[in-house]
């Protein structure tokens, strides 16, 4: 899918959740999305993380 056409798609969904639910619920949905992605890529770049530690650690 084109990148156009995810933002388009992404920018209506915003657009119906604040029609329907307003603008501070739609803050708020979009920032725990938010939180809720960098917790899981968070977690899995942890076991990345955790090697290249234990690499510049063993030298």
């Amino acid at each position: 899918m084109q990148r156009e056409m995810k933002g388009a798609i992404i920018g209506l969904i915003c657009g119906v959740i604040w029609v329907i639910l307003g603008f501070w619920n739609l803050i708020l949905i979009l920032l725990l999305s938010a939180i809720g992605y960098l917790v899981g890529r968070y977690r899995d770049q942890l076991p990345v993380f955790k090697r290249w530690l234990m690499q510049v650690l063993d030298r």
